[in-house]
């Protein structure tokens, strides 16, 4: 693991505002912390840390797993009150229970539906996807106060981004319910031409200038940046020729490429027993 993707600031105050919300006071506790991917790249890194972090911190002290959703409801109120802006919780939701979800959030809170994707199915879906780090995150609140601003003020694009996702996010859980993945890949085209109307600010211009040079000539090959775009990374999907092709031109920009894989369970400990050596 690359040390810089976890920098140390951030890292330290997360774990001490978990430390915090499980009532650690004169105690002395050891936490490491290890990541395969880097903090601020979109991909819920920090939400993963921070549910984690309260989990074993709660391990050590009380020596008890805690119950899943009081784990969520704590670790959005915790990464809440640490960055003082609203969590929405959809990376808590992943991390601690893992899977393929569709969210929807209202009134009442957040409510989610499984979807459940066969294990054929999955390993054809990941040879169509890539994952990769162009360039250091930015703060994704910037983005979506932008992006509010601009909803507010009537801005077309932005309008009709926002009323068409929520269907289109309903239409792609449809097809991966149904083993359709090529309507799934025609769909994440339309996730791309929304997310592109939503704001003009989800790409750098060091990302613009990667996923132009990733895409061209491949006229099925389509890429999106993670999260609210403030992470810095491209997530690639084309079919399995063009995914080849893809690689190569990110080796040649010098691109990392970060692994991806389907995690059903979520949350989960393993517990070490240490015994003491003679002295």
């Amino acid at each position: 693991m690359d040390d810089s993707f976890l920098p140390l600031e951030p890292v330290n105050a997360l774990v001490r505002a978990a430390a915090d919300a499980a009532a650690l006071a004169e105690q002395r506790l050891s936490v490491e912390v290890s990541s395969q991917a880097p903090l601020g790249a979109g991909l819920g890194t920090s939400s993963s840390l921070m549910v984690s972090a309260l989990a074993a911190i709660e391990l050590a002290l009380y020596g008890q797993v805690p119950e899943r959703t009081e784990l969520f409801e704590t670790a959005v109120r915790t990464e809440s009150g640490l960055s003082g802006e609203a969590e929405g919780g959809q990376d808590h939701y992943a991390a601690v229970h893992g899977g393929i979800n569709l969210l929807r959030f209202n009134e009442n809170g957040l409510h989610a539906v499984p979807v459940v994707i066969p294990p054929p199915l999955q390993k054809e879906y990941l040879s169509r996807l890539s994952l990769f780090v162009v360039s250091h995150g930015r703060r994704s609140s910037d983005i979506i106060t932008s992006t509010v601003e601009r909803y507010r003020s009537g801005d077309r694009d932005t309008v009709s981004a926002v009323r068409g996702l929520p269907a289109l996010a309903r239409g792609l859980a449809e097809s991966l319910a149904a083993n359709d993945l090529d309507g799934f890949s025609a769909q994440f085209s339309e996730v791309v031409r929304l997310e592109e109307m939503l704001s003009p600010y989800r790409f750098t211009r060091d990302m613009s200038e990667a996923r132009d040079h990733l895409r061209k000539g491949l006229s099925r090959t389509f890429i999106k940046s993670p999260g609210a775009g403030g992470g810095g990374c491209l997530l690639v999907h084309a079919p399995p020729d063009q995914q080849r092709q893809v690689r190569m031109r990110a080796r040649s920009l010098g691109l990392l490429r970060l692994p991806l894989s389907f995690e059903s369970k979520g949350l989960r400990f393993f517990q070490d027993t240490l015994t003491e050596e003679p002295h």
